[in-house]
């Protein structure tokens, strides 16, 4: 995270503090690269802020990334960016996505930044809906990598509902690109069954012959 300066995000930015984060996500990208994955199967995603760090990161690699995905939020440290944008960037796709009530990053302050990086070569898929500065199902739906919307759409058109209106779509980008999360929602959702479904009880026989062996 970085400090908000000023209200109108353009004033005064935390360069310092942008500039950490970017440092402390490249850290994760040579990490993941260390472990075999490439960075082309790699994704920046965030929401408001991480939005913004994942364009002031993914934007300045020497190798370009699987793609970006900024959700409410804005290009950072504009007047810099022509300068060390990375020219093998270019190419990778960018989703953004804006609410048309944002009070706290303004949805000219987002399209701005979309016109900006359009201007400079990149491909950038646009989308804005009637809400706050939040993230709603439908820009879950929206931000599915293009080989995850040709899947859902080959379903019917029940499926696709029960998918939308389901708990994995609701929690999609954290569980697709924190895959710790994961694990941590199936051992809450195990210990809930196990409390609704109390203690566990023996069969007939086996409980005769314990009884026997006390």
């Amino acid at each position: 995270w970085y400090d908000i300066v000023n209200v109108d995000l353009l004033r005064r930015e935390d360069e310092k503090g942008i500039r950490a984060s970017q440092q402390q996500v490249e850290a994760l990208i040579a990490r993941e690269a260390e472990r075999g994955v490439a960075r082309s199967r790699i994704v920046l995603a965030g929401f408001s802020q991480g939005g913004a760090i994942a364009l002031q990161t993914g934007l300045r690699q020497p190798e370009p990334l699987a793609a970006i995905i900024a959700l409410s939020c804005y290009l950072p440290l504009a007047d810099s960016f022509a300068q060390e944008r990375h020219l093998a960037s270019v190419g990778v796709p960018i989703f953004m996505a804006h609410g048309t009530s944002d009070p706290i990053v303004p949805l000219e302050r987002g399209a701005a930044s979309r016109d900006a990086l359009r201007a400079a070569g990149y491909t950038v898929e646009w989308h804005q809906y009637p809400m706050p500065h939040s993230v709603n199902d439908l820009t879950l739906v929206d931000a599915q990598p293009p080989w995850t919307k040709r899947h859902h759409q080959q379903q019917s058109a029940n499926q696709r509902q029960v998918f939308q209106e389901g708990d994995l779509l609701h929690h999609f980008l954290r569980f697709r690109y924190c895959p710790e999360v994961v694990e941590e929602e199936r051992d809450a959702r195990s210990k809930y069954r196990e409390q609704e479904r109390g203690p566990a009880r023996l069969p007939a026989e086996d409980k005769h012959q314990r009884d026997a062996e006390f």
